[in-house]
């Protein structure tokens, strides 16, 4: 199964961000809520879990991924971690 590295996720969460909240993004930590704090709108959410899906070679359903799965760059990859297997 593949696997993804934190670079490929901050890599794509930036590509998804406003050019105003990149910087916010460039800024925060692991622990840095991202969804919840509006650095990344609800739009690029489901863009990025689709592109998480993709990766994993999975498909992920609205039960699968929660807001609180993605909310942070570590939340994210205990999640990648999690469906990695």
């Amino acid at each position: 199964m593949a696997t993804i590295t934190r670079d490929e996720v901050t890599t794509k969460l930036s590509k998804l961000t406003t050019r105003r909240n990149r910087k916010k993004l460039e800024a925060a930590d692991d622990k840095t809520e991202l969804f919840s704090t509006g650095v990344i709108d609800s739009f690029a959410l489901i863009d990025f879990a689709t592109w998480l899906g993709k990766k994993l070679g999975k498909r992920f359903t609205a039960d699968d991924v929660t807001l609180e799965d993605l909310d942070t760059v570590e939340r994210i990859m205990v999640f990648i971690d999690k469906h990695s297997k």
